[in-house]
């Protein structure tokens, strides 16, 4: 079986997994919302914000085993080496959780804040310990474990939260519950699949410097990744301090059905990273070309979803109407950072080039923070809401071209023509409303499908080709 085939068996199990995360996240973004308070929603979507950010807290020793272990195999890896690191990180990882807990008793003057950070230090340990193991299975040849266990994860998290549902219960603290307690079972899933505890080994110095390595490694990766997030992070930070938990529960709501795209999708770049690092650089850039059509072609195709998105929560869901305007915004976000998570991301990876990520990641952040600043000095949530579409365009050109340079490639018009097509969606949904908005993506597929016509027959072609 040829590496590109590889690539495609892992890539359904990984989409095979997804499409059940998927089922939960329609779950709990479209039923729960209906039973539970706009409130108590918004307070469920700031711990999954906070939760975001727990992975800062592994100190890049995951992405640190991630880039070592990238296109190694499994059963190849020396245990002896690594199972003591992982020992020694998570009771690091503990500590730190001990350390929020106590924080949180001193800091916290709300009772429901204090819960929302309490179950956080909770997460903290449990998602590092799950992260790290599982990184270094997709840097390997796990995918089909790391699948199945964001399966039972997800059907776990279902069940808990139709059950809290058909009790009526709506308090946020319990959904959190029901998240953890799920991530819980497939983090001791991990633990057992590579025998974590099996013995345990003392720390030493010698440990320890292997460790601080390894984080070395992987910490301007973590640092990068971490940047990436924060400008959709600050952002829902800033409005729930700026405006109230209402106001966040909203445009969370909007960023939440506009992300399904991406969540879709987005585990496949753990897929391609170690399928890279086995092929040649000329392979690479043949590849890379392609796949940077389709993900800028695809996500401009599926603007359709959106729309129905629309209809389904104007009526299932009315007390969210509000976030349907966000949508003129964090639609076409989401589909550029579809593109960033799934192969921008991944090919600088590959190459080597994270202090490059880094550094166009803080500067998307800082271009972010100045509109954030301005919007909110006229405090305007709408500007708000457009300058996370500013900033993820701004960092979207910068990757494009760096990578296109890097390849000896020159930019289509495809490129163009995209930013053309987000202008005009973003005009005609917020000015003139949804049906104008469709009006202008009927329009805008017919163009894409007389310019593109023969890019795409010849991308179909080159795919069928894959054995």
């Amino acid at each position: 079986m040829s590496i590109f085939s590889n690539f495609i068996k892992d890539s359904f199990w990984t989409i095979g997994a997804q499409g059940v995360s998927l089922l939960t996240s329609i779950i709990v973004s479209f039923i729960l919302p209906k039973y539970i308070s706009v409130e108590q929603f918004g307070y469920w979507q700031y711990f999954l914000l906070w939760a975001s950010y727990v992975g800062v807290m592994h100190l890049g020793y995951g992405d640190g085993v991630y880039l070592k272990l990238g296109g190694q195999y499994w059963e190849s890896i020396d245990r002896k080496e690594w199972i003591p690191q992982i020992q020694s990180m998570f009771f690091v990882q503990l500590i730190i959780s001990l350390m929020v807990v106590l924080f949180s008793f001193l800091l916290c003057k709300s009772e429901k804040y204090l819960i929302i950070f309490l179950w956080t230090a909770a997460y903290l340990v449990i998602e590092n310990t799950y992260k790290i193991i599982t990184m270094a299975m997709m840097a390997t040849d796990q995918i089909p474990f790391v699948s199945k266990t964001v399966i039972i994860d997800k059907l776990i998290m279902s069940v808990l939260v139709l059950y809290l549902i058909f009790i009526h219960n709506e308090n946020a603290s319990n959904i959190m519950c029901s998240y953890t307690l799920a991530h819980l079972v497939v983090c001791i899933m991990a633990i057992h699949r590579c025998r974590l505890f099996a013995s345990i080994q003392i720390p030493d110095k010698k440990l320890f410097t292997s460790i601080a390595t390894v984080c070395k490694i992987g910490f301007i990766l973590m640092l990068a990744n971490f940047v990436s997030i924060l400008i959709m992070g600050l952002c829902r930070l800033a409005v729930e301090h700026y405006w109230n938990i209402e106001v966040f529960s909203k445009l969370s709501f909007s960023i939440t059905i506009a992300s399904f795209l991406l969540f879709f999708i987005s585990q496949i770049g753990y897929v391609l990273f170690p399928i890279l690092k086995r092929i040649r650089k000329e392979a690479q850039a043949i590849l890379f070309e392609k796949m940077d059509f389709v993900m800028t072609l695809l996500p401009m195709v599926f603007y359709i979803i959106f729309f129905v998105m629309y209809f389904f929560v104007l009526n299932w869901l009315p007390k969210y109407e509000e976030s349907l305007k966000f949508l003129a915004f964090t639609a076409p976000c989401i589909c550029y950072e579809t593109r960033v998570v799934l192969l921008y991301n991944t090919y600088f990876k590959n190459l080597g080039k994270i202090k490059k990520l880094l550094y166009i990641n803080i500067i998307t952040v800082l271009c972010a923070i100045i509109c954030y600043a301005y919007a909110i000095a006229l405090h305007n949530i709408d500007l708000m809401a457009l300058s996370i579409l500013i900033a993820e365009i701004v960092k979207v050109l910068i990757m494009q071209r760096a990578l296109y340079k890097e390849y000896s490639l020159k930019l289509g018009r495809l490129t163009w023509m995209e930013i053309g097509n987000t202008i005009g969606f973003v005009i005609c949904y917020y000015y003139y409303g949804v049906y104008s908005a469709i009006v202008w993506y009927m329009l805008s597929i017919s163009l894409l499908a007389i310019l593109f016509k023969k890019e795409a027959f010849y991308i179909i072609e080159f795919i069928k080709k894959i054995k």
